[in-house]
């Protein structure tokens, strides 16, 4: 039960528990709940969730080299032929809105360091037309610590963190949400906290520039090019593609896509998916309370 003593780890599972409702897949079980869990889970248990889960229906095989096809079809048919077909896991569950943003401390006491996490409901799942505008959006605010907005303010020119990284989050299967992930040492907290706000929400005010929008239009559609140059890399984005039902064509058709997104379909996906006035704030670290 390591994750229950991390700052980084408890602060995201409160955000979580914030923006999810009980019942909710994403929702995060305590520390409590997952050894209630575990000291009821019996043979049978285990045995019906690897029958539903692992069918053939939900196997994507991706293989990438200097192989023949013929006989890689044989040998997975000599392979899987028996498994039973089963029925895909398909998860239906209304979509998360942002509600008034709360505010909560965990406490853990003798962590040097404290993690403080802005978080929200973001309505964006990885099939949404939108998405790789979203992926931009995000980019550009606080995805790397060293060239993003927040990341030149808060790490660059003010020292205040240690690390620094903003995401969409479980936008696989359901909508997710999007977080502001900051590790600091107790003493920058408070300043930390302003300096990340103050950055987020003048970057959903003015929307992004040209030159952001151009620099990582570059970096995601030359990562994701470079990834293919190695056959675990095709293998890999080849799986990625059926999972999301592209087909193999994603592959060539990602980097156009990314390169094709506009300024004003990122603004468009700011003001859809990433909420100042909704943004909840959990703080994990050695205190009782937030600084004022």
């Amino acid at each position: 039960m390591r994750n229950s003593e991390s700052t980084a780890r408890r602060a995201l599972d409160g955000i979580r528990n914030i923006v999810y409702p009980a019942g909710h897949p994403h929702r995060a079980p305590s520390r409590e709940e997952m050894l209630a869990s575990l000291a009821t889970l019996t043979r049978d248990d285990i045995v019906q969730f690897h029958r539903e889960r692992f069918g053939g229906s939900s196997i994507i095989l991706a293989i990438a080299g200097d192989v023949d096809a013929a006989e890689v079809a044989t040998l997975v048919e000599k392979l899987f032929g028996d498994l039973p077909a089963g029925k895909r896991p398909v998860l239906t569950q209304p979509r998360t809105t942002p509600r008034a943003p709360i505010s909560e401390v965990v406490t853990l006491r003798g962590k040097a360091n404290v993690n403080l996490i802005y978080g929200a409901a973001s309505g964006l799942a990885r099939t949404d037309p939108d998405y790789e505008a979203a992926l931009i959006a995000n980019a550009a605010v606080g995805q790397d610590a060293l060239t993003s907005r927040i990341g030149k303010r808060v790490r660059g020119a003010e020292g205040l963190s240690y690390s620094l990284a903003s995401r969409f989050q479980m936008s696989d299967a359901l909508d997710g949400i999007w977080t502001l992930d900051v590790a600091v040492a107790p003493a920058n907290l408070k300043q930390a906290l302003v300096s990340a706000r103050e950055e987020f929400e003048k970057y959903c005010r003015e929307g992004i520039s040209e030159e952001e929008l151009t620099v990582q239009q570059q970096h995601f559609a030359g990562d994701y090019q470079v990834k293919l140059g190695s056959n675990a890399g095709i293998a890999a984005a080849l799986a990625d593609a059926e999972k999301f039902g592209y087909g193999p064509a994603y592959l060539d058709a990602f980097p156009e896509r990314i390169r094709k997104v506009t300024r004003e379909q990122v603004n468009a996906a700011i003001k859809a998916h990433l909420h100042p006035d909704k943004l909840n704030l959990v703080v994990a670290g050695d205190l009782e309370r937030i600084p004022d």
